[in-house]
């Protein structure tokens, strides 16, 4: 489904963003929680499963596992390793080799509604997933304000990716599809939900301008 050979003549090495570590040497994340939850919502913790090591004995005891869904399902698998996880080694070379698949999930050209409703799917599934298990943890049980912030963040990084659906699209056409995909989900207030996705984003929007 590559169209390409199975191990390609070129290979390009590429580095994910900026040096996230403190320093160039290998370091050991804090035991602190709060610690971990502030640098996970500032975008510090790489979310990809193909840039760790873990201890099988930890994802089963645990029962880490990724969630069923198209896409975010990592982002959410990460931020249970990060609350759960006794030590976490930080190594700041992160050198991979990345294939330019035009035909994945998140490269793939899709309309403006596609588009729309292809991040709704990750939205509704989340934010549940994230709260059921915040629920079950000490520390945002005593700690609402940072239950809250992670929500936020994960919302915001699907915003983001709506972001040029949202462009081309009119106010009422959002709002359709929002109300589509809450009643699909078996949302009991699908229509007041919708509402409140679009006024979101009209409001961000402002606050931006």
């Amino acid at each position: 489904v590559c169209d390409e050979e199975p191990v390609p003549t070129t290979l390009n090495f590429s580095e994910w963003q900026s040096i996230l570590a403190d320093d160039a040497s290998p370091i050991f994340e804090s035991n602190n929680i709060a610690a971990r939850v502030k640098k996970f919502v500032n975008s510090q913790f790489w979310c990809a499963p193909w840039g760790k090591f873990l201890r099988r004995d930890f994802l089963i005891n645990n029962k880490i596992t990724l969630p069923q869904m198209k896409i975010g399902d990592d982002v959410i698998w990460t931020f249970k390793i990060i609350c759960l996880a006794k030590k976490i080694l930080r190594i700041s070379s992160r050198v991979y080799v990345n294939r330019d698949n035009k035909i994945s999930v998140t490269q793939a050209n899709r309309s403006p509604e596609d588009e729309l409703s292809f991040w709704t799917d990750p939205l509704i599934i989340g934010v549940e997933l994230l709260d059921e298990f915040m629920q079950n943890v000490e520390f945002f049980k005593t700690n609402p304000n940072a239950r809250l912030h992670v929500l936020n963040y994960f919302t915001g990084m699907k915003f983001n990716f709506m972001a040029n659906a949202f462009k081309a699209l009119e106010p009422t056409e959002v709002y359709k599809i929002f109300l589509r995909k809450f009643t699909a989900s078996g949302s009991t207030q699908p229509a007041l939900i919708a509402y409140l996705l679009l006024m979101n984003n009209l409001y961000r929007n402002e606050l931006v301008k």
